[in-house]
């Protein structure tokens, strides 16, 4: 995966920024596939770090790149599902907590990571079974809900971006952690 252009930048207050490239043109993404992938990559998180942790109980190098991997991957899809439900003209209805936009050639997410969470203590193995696995199940059943009559509602793209926000800023912090290992204290 190219790296040359994305970026991330966290203050010590926990405030980032994310730019990088989007791999879809969302406007033309249908949301099933979108969320395919969202899912696809999910499993693959929850594979890599049970063929990891049980070959040494714990992740090196390379491994830990791959994790990084697919949660920028993860986090490219994120975005472009939030892009393609996002409605312009009822901003006031969406989560305020976030902000995804898209650029000429990608995209930039702006939040806040809780720094409470961001310490040294950090384990994507827990993460993934304590908030991945719950936040994708929730979100795949919201999305079967909302597409039982062939058409999202207002209503409902308000209920899956908040979802979609909580996933994306948790996946950067993942990455975050992962990548950098870097701590707020």
């Amino acid at each position: 995966m190219s790296k040359s252009h994305q970026v991330l930048e966290v203050r010590k207050n926990g405030a980032f920024i994310f730019s990088d490239t989007l791999l879809v043109d969302y406007k033309q993404q249908q949301l099933a596939p979108l969320l395919a992938e969202v899912n696809s990559s999910a499993n693959q998180i929850e594979f890599l770090i049970r063929k990891y942790m049980y070959e040494d109980q714990r992740l090196l190098g390379q491994e830990k790149a791959n994790l990084v991997d697919i949660l920028h991957k993860l986090i490219r899809d994120l975005a472009a599902m939030y892009l393609r439900l996002y409605d312009n003209s009822h901003t006031s209805l969406f989560d305020k907590d976030i902000e995804v936009n898209a650029g000429k050639d990608g995209f930039i997410v702006k939040g806040k990571m809780n720094v409470n969470e961001v310490n040294t203590n950090f384990s994507i193995e827990t993460w993934n079974k304590q908030y991945l696995q719950h936040a994708m199940e929730n979100l795949v059943n919201e999305f079967r809900k909302a597409a039982l009559d062939k058409q999202i509602t207002l209503e409902e793209k308000v209920t899956l971006t908040g979802l979609i926000t909580a996933l994306l800023v948790q996946s950067v912090q993942a990455f975050y952690l992962m990548r950098t290992g870097a701590v707020f204290k």
